[in-house]
């Protein structure tokens, strides 16, 4: 008997005696609300840029139930979330939009509620941006009086900053060039993050908040042979070219700590890799769990890297990663060249 034969007097028996066929496990799951999807999960902006956002409440077997969505903004001031314009109705009244406008550096969060429910997105208003001998780098800090600035690796050149906001005219920004010159004479880390043994302890941020570093590989200070070492054979294309920096983050306990690291570059061709390894020295990055802590998502052809990064409702959304009391080792490696000259970090940190 042909299976389709067999699923029609399934389905038969089913219509005249009660109970004849199984019944569907997750029936009983379909039409309570369960969770509201927000995707992206995270957001960076720049100021002046904006994104649409989708959601929707989900039951709990992850389908989209109909009814609206609201979103607000935590901080107005800093990212606006406004109906999106332009977006055609949805045909399933299942999905909102909404369009997040970055509208100054900081940090807000997108609350939505649907059904009962609510969930949150933080929204990352990345610093202001300067270029100094061409290269680009981020004010920390500022004030109406003085910057801060975290210097790039670049060649002597002229100041220039960009994103500026002009506070009596809305959405109008300008670039300011100057005639102070900026100069990359060293690097914070000296050759301390090219081994494990030596690797410099990273800056946690406070919780909700975000903390940005520059950085860049060392050609000839390391390789992967000698301190990025996984497993596989030697040699590209299934092997690295190296070098690799490393930092150390420890996580105290009795609670884990929350993090999510964003890693971009300025040069397209550039493949970059990021992990995090955990144990205690000497590291054999080769053992089975000791590296890729957070499942391999910075492992990839993406640009910018993120661990973690992981599939939900089959789109990729940044979501933290909570690593567990103990010392941990963030590596950045190059894949395959090009070199970069900087390398942008950003970790934020969830509850």
């Amino acid at each position: 008997m042909s299976s389709r034969i067999s699923v029609r007097m399934c389905a038969l028996a089913a219509a005249l005696f009660a109970g004849a066929c199984k019944e569907n496990p997750t029936a009983d799951l379909a039409g309570k609300p369960q969770t509201v999807f927000i995707n992206p999960g995270t957001i960076f902006l720049n100021e002046g840029d904006s994104i649409n956002v989708i959601l929707k409440v989900l039951d709990q077997a992850g389908t989209p139930l109909q009814g609206a969505v609201q979103a607000t903004s935590t901080a107005p001031t800093v990212a606006s979330v406004t109906p999106a314009a332009g977006i055609l109705p949805d045909p399933t009244h299942t999905t909102t939009v909404y369009n997040v406008k970055a509208l100054m550096t900081g940090a807000a969060d997108l609350m939505a509620t649907g059904q009962g429910l609510t969930d949150s997105a933080r929204i990352n208003v990345m610093p202001l941006a300067f270029t100094g001998g061409g290269a680009l780098g981020l004010i920390s800090t500022f004030s109406t009086e003085s910057l801060v600035v975290i210097t790039p690796f670049s060649s002597p050149g002229s100041l220039t900053i960009s994103d500026i906001s002009v506070s009596y005219v809305q959405g109008k920004t300008i670039t300011l060039p100057t005639t102070v010159r900026v100069t990359q004479t060293g690097d914070v880390w000296g050759t301390g993050d090219t081994s494990y043994a030596t690797a410099p302890a990273l800056t946690i941020p406070a919780v909700n908040d975000s903390v940005h570093m520059v950085t860049d590989l060392k050609p000839g200070t390391g390789d992967k042979a000698t301190n990025c070492a996984e497993w596989g054979a030697a040699g590209p294309p299934n092997f690295s070219v190296g070098p690799c920096v490393i930092y150390k983050f420890t996580v105290p306990g009795p609670d884990s700590l929350n993090l999510l690291f964003r890693v971009d570059w300025p040069d397209d061709a550039t493949d970059i890799d990021v992990y995090v390894c955990h144990g205690t020295l000497p590291i054999d990055p080769g053992a089975t769990g000791t590296c890729f802590e957070s499942g391999g998502t910075g492992a990839s052809g993406r640009k910018p890297e993120y661990l973690r990064m992981p599939l939900v409702n089959n789109v990729r959304t940044p979501t933290a990663f909570k690593y567990p009391p103990g010392t941990h080792w963030f590596v950045i490696e190059l894949y395959d060249v090009p070199v970069p000259d900087n390398i942008y970090v950003t970790i934020y940190r969830k509850p």
